[in-house]
């Protein structure tokens, strides 16, 4: 059994989920494909994106695989080679999950034998670089340690030269770094050789051989050395809505997001229902984007600190907040 794993981990909001649709669309389009998706919250809306292009997806969304989830992420890979026997598996953990902890999950003795190949790639948005690698560390150069590759997203928005963003990022690892050029476009032929290319193979070494070893407890550290959970850090609120909404509408919802009524938000998203159709949602801070898709849905998931479950609840007429 030669299976491929591809972890795609990356902070909120830096474009997970669209390196993984390139990825089905233009290097894995003759392959047998499965998906673990763990997100945030109680809802998963890249599941529900990922599901309308037939791909499989086993969800994993009662927490964080980086931490409390680690048994059932292990059993869900187990389950998913033992009764899909896909060609390669796709992992895209929880953007505040820790990659050494997915790491340290793909070496479980009960899957590694079945693996080929792993190869862990993250994925970084540029315009947040550096006020995340100052105020989420423990959590942010956590995923750029480990990463075997670094893909950089949104390069069109920043005004950051490549050799800075280069410099920054260099200081926490030693992968290899992909860029995308100002109109934010990855040549076909590059996002192949990238993907496809895996360090561990290049070095002719086992998985986990070709970085620090990944041991109980070892990760990046806050100044006073303790090591947090996703749960111990960030809040997070499922909030349901049956009601429709103009565009407008919902950019007008989002910019009071902005005041701190709601809480500190560092990412939303979801689909909820526009005046004609469905409208995918995604936000940062600063940044919105409404897409009109075919797939249904009547949700959106928060995250970030102090949340004003309620008032949340209120903004977007759903019923009770989670």
């Amino acid at each position: 059994m030669a299976i491929e794993a591809y972890v795609i981990s990356g902070f909120l909001g830096a474009g997970k989920t669209t390196l993984i649709q390139r990825m089905i669309k233009e290097v894995f389009q003759d392959r047998k494909i499965a998906i673990i998706e763990n997100d945030f919250g109680e809802t998963s809306m890249d599941a529900a994106i990922l599901r309308s292009k037939s791909v499989q997806v086993r969800e994993l969304s009662s927490g964080c695989i980086c931490c409390s989830l680690s048994g059932n992420f292990v059993e869900a890979m187990y389950q998913v080679i033992r009764d899909y026997l896909p060609d390669c598996i796709l992992i895209e953990p929880s953007g505040v999950g820790k990659l050494s902890d997915v790491i340290r999950a793909c070496n479980h003795p009960k899957i590694m034998s079945l693996l080929n190949r792993i190869k862990a790639i993250t994925v970084v948005d540029v315009t947040t670089l550096q006020k995340y690698c100052k105020n989420y560390g423990e959590f942010f150069i956590d995923q750029l340690r480990y990463a075997d590759t670094i893909w950089l997203s949104h390069m069109e928005k920043s005004n950051l030269m490549i050799s800075q963003i280069q410099g920054i990022i260099s200081g926490y690892t030693r992968a290899s770094i992909v860029a995308a050029d100002k109109k934010g476009s990855i040549p076909e032929g590059i996002l192949k050789e990238s993907i496809r290319m895996s360090i561990w193979q290049e070095r002719g070494k086992m998985p986990g051989e070709s970085r620090p070893k990944v041991k109980s407890g070892f990760g990046f550290r806050t100044n006073n050395g303790i090591r947090h959970t996703a749960k111990e850090v960030f809040d997070t609120c499922s909030i349901y809505s049956q009601a429709e909404f103009e565009k407008k509408q919902i950019k007008d919802m989002f910019s009071l997001l902005e005041e701190g009524e709601y809480g500190d938000i560092i990412r939303a998203k979801g689909i909820i229902k526009g005046k004609d159709g469905y409208v995918c949602v995604q936000y940062v801070p600063g940044k919105l984007t409404l897409e009109d898709v075919l797939t249904k849905g009547n949700s959106l998931s928060f995250i970030g600190h102090n949340l004003k479950k309620q008032n949340l609840n209120l903004l977007f007429d759903g019923g009770s907040g989670q």
